[in-house]
């Protein structure tokens, strides 16, 4: 899906890897917070009337739960790198620069000065 979706854009993805991490918070409220505010299910809890009661009672649960101290958990990622098709072309079709950073056209690979 990820491959079709780049497609769409005339993007071609070059790799995909899953990077896992340590997280800490410094409490399961902030856990709590984070999650009612910074991802998708945030705009449902927006819409509801008693947002602000739900907020504190899945926040109580959390605590409840996990504790009152640091939380720590791993975290993952899927990190994708994708190329656009126009360089593909330009480079050889492989994506690779030539020595100083080059396509195989002798053009500047998108990003050779960064």
């Amino acid at each position: 899906m990820v491959a079709a979706d780049l497609a769409g854009a005339g993007l071609t993805l070059a790799t995909a890897e899953k990077v896992t991490l340590g997280g800490v918070a410094e409490s399961a409220a902030s856990v709590a917070t984070g999650f009612l505010t910074g991802t998708p299910v945030s705009a449902a809890v927006a819409a509801r009337e008693d947002a602000r009661a739900l907020e504190a009672a899945v926040t109580e649960a959390m605590t409840d739960r996990l504790g009152s101290g640091p939380v720590t958990a791993r975290m993952s990622a899927t990190v994708y790198a994708a190329r656009h098709q126009a360089w593909l072309s330009r480079a050889g079709g492989n994506g690779h620069r030539t020595e100083g950073g080059d396509a195989a056209d002798g053009q500047p690979c998108p990003g050779a000065d960064a």
